[in-house]
């Protein structure tokens, strides 16, 4: 509930600041509305984004939940990308279905190592994990810069990208039909079941128990005999497994190669889609599908106005995605409810 209230304040905001600009608010609103419902490929646009925040949203939730904060998605989801996107070029006569599961494994193997990383230097040496994830993310995009542009740069165009899969590594080698001539594909379906996946996970069985009982009070939980650096350790990789996918939505989904810049910093928006759910895996269904009608309807402000510029559509988002962490970080109590949080 903060988290909405949060997400219509920043846009309120976002809103009165336009109107000081000289822009109809109104105006901008049905710039949003007509950006994600106008066609029916707005709609899937719109949809491709959210199935990426989705993922990165339960990526960060699971760290949420074992009381720790991930902002390495952003490196985990760029290395899980990688790794699938130089699978067939490393292993370039695999057949159906071994190069679709090669490429999945390589992937969530590369974006769960990148979460384990921290993980680890978390349990065993107490490191901080957000300066430990921040410092990771410089060196995923580094890794990544250097494999796209010297070892793996598709000569034939102009545009930094890796050399393009063949269609065996690709996912509509098995949804053919599903989601034709639009980016949305399998992935997002997908999506939708992690959630309803992960809600189980957590909230009933064994282990997502123990998560919630690291997160809320690890000595309690080393008290009672939770292997809590261990549980740390799991998040963590799983953390890194969730945003890796984002990889399988864009590399295996749709474009079958890695551009540089693909991700317009949806790792870091997962952390905004994250809280404004309160970690909710249910939650962040609805939280995703906000912000990317926020990303989409950004898109045209630059074009459908002549005060609010890219750059500027980018100040509406940061007053909306602070306003989300305000709201759900401030101790305030919302008539109704039992507890501020």
């Amino acid at each position: 509930m903060k988290g909405l209230l949060g997400f219509i304040f920043g846009l309120g905001l976002s809103l009165i600041l336009v109107s000081v600009l000289g822009e109809n608010p109104i105006h901008i609103l049905q710039i949003f509305y007509n950006s994600v419902f106008a066609t029916q490929y707005d709609l899937a646009t719109t949809l491709f984004t959210m199935t990426s925040l989705i993922f990165t949203g339960l990526s960060v939730a699971v760290a949420f939940h074992a009381g720790l904060f991930n902002i390495g998605a952003e490196g985990q989801l760029l290395m899980g990308s990688l790794g699938m996107a130089i699978s067939g070029l490393l292993l370039p006569n695999l057949i159906l279905p071994y190069s679709f599961l090669w490429a999945l494994v390589l992937g969530l193997c590369l974006g769960g190592f990148w979460g384990f990383i921290p993980g680890y230097l978390k349990s065993r040496w107490g490191g901080h994990e957000v300066i430990v994830t921040m410092m990771l993310n410089f060196i995923a995009a580094g890794i990544v810069n250097y494999f796209v542009i010297d070892v793996f740069q598709n000569r034939e165009v102009q545009t930094p990208e890796t050399i393009p899969l063949t269609k065996e590594f690709l996912l509509s080698s098995f949804t053919h039909g599903i989601f034709p001539r639009t980016p949305v594909n399998a992935s997002f379906l997908f999506a939708v079941l992690f959630c309803f996946l992960f809600y189980v996970l957590i909230y009933h069985t064994r282990w997502g128990f123990q998560l919630r009982s690291v997160g809320k009070n690890p000595e309690a939980s080393k008290f009672y005999g939770v292997p809590y650096q261990k549980i740390q350790i799991q998040a963590f990789v799983l953390a890194g497994f969730l945003a890796a996918f984002v990889g399988v939505n864009e590399v295996l989904g749709f474009s079958g190669r890695l551009r540089l810049g693909f991700s317009s910093d949806l790792g870091f928006l997962g952390v905004a889609v994250a809280m404004m759910a309160s970690g909710h895996p249910i939650g962040i269904l609805a939280s995703s599908f906000l912000f990317a009608f926020l990303l989409k309807g950004s898109l045209d402000l630059d074009l459908e106005t002549q005060t609010i510029t890219k750059d500027f559509a980018r100040v509406i988002q940061a007053l909306v995605l602070l306003s989300v962490i305000g709201f759900t970080q401030f101790p305030f109590k919302l008539p109704g409810f039992k507890s501020g949080k």
